[in-house]
C-alpha cells in the first residue's frame, strides 16, 4: 500500500506518574515515539457526529501511517508547540493501512 505521509512531526506521550520526597504524587510525559503525519481541525457541525462521544468532544484528528507503538500507553500527543489528549485511537477496520488519533487540545505548558 502507498504511504499517506504527512506534513507535521508528531511526538507521541506517555503519562508517567512518580512520587516525591514528601510522597505526593507528581506527573510527567515521555516521549515514547515520533511520527509524521497530518493534524485536522474538526468541527462540532457535522450530523454525522451525533452518536460518537468521543469524537464530539475532539477538537482535531492527526491521520499518520500505521507504525509499531503500544497503542494503550500513548496518552498525549505534541504537535510543534501545542498539547493534545488522545480521546480515541483507531486503526480503521483493523486494515494496518494508518491511524487516525481523535484529539481534544489542551494546555500549552504540557502539565
Amino acid at each position: 500500500m502507498k504511504s499517506i505521509g504527512g506534513n507535521v512531526m508528531a511526538s507521541f506521550l506517555r503519562l508517567k506518574v512518580t512520587r516525591n520526597r514528601i510522597g505526593e504524587m507528581e506527573r510527567s510525559y515521555e516521549k515514547i515515539a515520533e511520527h509524521i503525519g497530518f493534524l485536522d481541525y474538526s468541527s462540532g457541525s457535522s450530523s454525522y457526529r451525533t452518536f460518537s462521544t468521543k469524537t464530539e468532544e475532539s477538537s482535531h484528528v492527526f491521520l499518520c501511517d500505521r507504525f509499531d507503538v503500544d497503542r494503550s500507553q500513548v496518552t498525549r500527543l505534541m504537535i510543534g508547540e501545542k498539547y493534545y489528549d488522545v480521546l480515541s485511537f483507531d486503526e480503521p477496520m483493523g486494515l494496518g493501512y494508518h491511524f487516525e488519533i481523535y484529539l481534544k487540545e489542551t494546555v500549552q505548558n504540557g502539565g
